[in-house]
């Protein structure tokens, strides 16, 4: 997950320049600034250390999302509705999140960043063959094929 790596890696290096800083100021008792800054790094290590692991199956649901998915009247039913999905693939690039789910009815779907690119329901289907074989309308020669 290097969503999650970069962000945790880019925090704590803030939070230690801001010890550095705290350590090396010119200002206040010496032994005080650096009790402030053990205890900064301390409880920064424990809240860590307690902080779950990213759900990679919530991150592929990305911002991408139908509000009539995941709500019902007026409760939200995010996690009953990702509950119904198998995640299969998750992969993190430079640009997009990519994940393959399945859902209970047996149906596979091809995610990036959560907006449904594919999926396997005969309408889709239908589409994909349609976007497959329209190259060959604009084509003179089968040979260019």
């Amino acid at each position: 997950m290097w969503l999650e790596r970069s962000l945790v890696f880019l925090g704590t290096g803030a939070l230690a320049i801001g010890v550095v800083i705290l350590w090396r100021s010119p200002s206040g008792d010496r032994r005080l600034r650096l009790a402030l800054a053990a205890a900064i790094l301390v409880a920064a290590t424990g809240l860590r250390l307690a902080t779950p692991a990213w759900d990679p199956l919530v991150l592929s649901s990305g911002p991408y999302f139908s509000p009539r998915t995941h709500v019902a009247g007026d409760k939200v039913i995010f996690r009953k509705s990702l509950a119904s999905l198998e995640l299969l693939f998750y992969r993190e690039g430079t640009t997009a999140s990519v994940s393959v789910t399945r859902s209970m009815d047996g149906r596979l779907h091809f995610n990036s960043d959560g907006k449904v690119e594919a999926d396997t329901s005969p309408q889709s289907m239908v589409l994909q063959r349609m976007m497959g074989t329209c190259r060959c309308c604009f084509i003179r020669t089968p040979a260019a094929l």
